[in-house]
C-alpha cells in the first residue's frame, strides 16, 4: 500500500480502524438521529438517489476518504465507480476487495485504476455519470467544475487549503503548542487541513516559539513504518523539493 509508507504506521492503522468500525454501524440503520450524538451539532440529511456516482480521491488518505464517500453513496442506492489516485493502487484494491464481500449486485460497486488526466477525465465528461465527488488540488477541482457544469452533473468538491492557526494572547500556551505541532507535522503535513501558517499574538510570541521548539525537538524521524516514528517521509521527490524550498525561504527571510 504505497501511501502507507508516506505516513506513520499508527496513523494509517487508526484511519482503517475508524472507518471499518464506524461505517458498518452507520450503514446498518439509516436512522441518523439514534446513531449520532446531535446534542452539539445540527445535521441535515437528504436521501437522494443519483443512479451513477463517480468517486475521485487523492493519495494522502487512501482509506478514509474513499470510505466516507463510497459508503453513503451505496447506502442510498447509487452505483459507484471508484477511481483512486494512481499512487495508491494497493490500498484501493484492498478496500474494493473488502466491499466485494458485502454481496452487492454486479456493477453496484466498481474500481477503475489509471491516471487522473485520462481515466478521471473520462468520468467527468461521461453523460452516464450523474454525480461526481472529487478530492484533490484546487487547480484540478477547477477543471472538474469547468468540464462537469455544462452538462449539469452534480458535484461535490473537497480541495486544498492554506490554513492559519491563530493563537491569541489569552491562549493556554501548552495546548496551543501541542495543536501547532499536530497541525503542522501530523501526516507529515501532507493534508489539506494542515496548519500551514501560524499567526501568534506578539505578546506571547517568544514564549510560544520556545514551547513549540521544545516539542519539535522531541519528534522522532525514523522509517514511517515503525510505531515509534512521529514523522514519515514525503510522498514524492517533488514534494520533498517544495518542502526544502519553503524551509530555505523561511530561514533566509529577514
Amino acid at each position: 500500500m504505497h501511501s502507507a509508507a508516506a505516513r506513520r504506521l499508527n496513523e494509517f492503522l487508526a484511519q482503517v480502524r475508524a472507518k471499518f468500525i464506524v461505517c458498518p454501524a452507520w450503514l446498518q440503520q439509516l436512522d441518523f438521529a439514534s446513531t449520532l450524538d446531535l446534542s452539539r451539532l445540527r445535521n441535515d440529511f437528504i436521501a437522494q438517489h443519483d443512479r451513477n456516482a463517480s468517486q475521485l480521491t487523492l493519495w494522502n488518505f487512501p482509506i478514509a476518504i474513499p470510505a466516507w464517500k463510497i459508503a453513503p453513496a451505496l447506502a442510498f442506492g447509487n452505483c459507484v465507480v471508484f477511481k483512486p489516485a494512481d499512487l495508491v493502487p494497493g490500498s484501493a484494491w484492498a478496500l474494493a476487495e473488502i466491499i466485494s464481500r458485502a454481496g452487492f449486485p454486479p456493477g453496484a460497486f466498481n474500481l477503475v485504476m489509471g491516471r487522473g488526466s485520462v481515466v478521471g477525465q473520462t468520468f467527468i465528461d461521461h453523460v452516464g455519470v450523474d454525480a461526481i465527488s472529487f478530492t484533490g488540488s484546487a487547480d484540478t477541482g477547477s477543471r472538474v467544475i469547468a468540464a462537469a457544469a455544462p452538462r449539469r452533473a452534480k458535484l461535490q468538491l473537497e480541495m486544498g487549503g492554506k490554513n492559519p492557526l491563530v493563537v491569541l494572547d489569552d491562549a493556554d500556551l501548552a495546548v496551543a503548542a501541542d495543536c501547532a505541532l499536530q497541525g503542522s507535522f501530523h501526516s507529515t503535513g501532507q493534508r489539506c487541513t494542515a496548519s500551514s501558517r501560524l499567526i501568534v499574538h506578539k505578546r506571547i510570541l517568544a514564549a510560544f516559539v520556545d514551547a513549540l521548539r521544545e516539542r519539535m525537538e522531541s519528534l522522532v524521524v525514523p522509517f514511517g513504518g515503525r510505531k515509534a516514528s512521529s514523522y514519515g517521509p514525503r510522498e514524492q521527490g517533488r514534494h520533498a523539493a517544495e518542502f526544502f524550498t519553503t524551509v530555505k525561504t523561511a530561514y533566509t527571510a529577514p
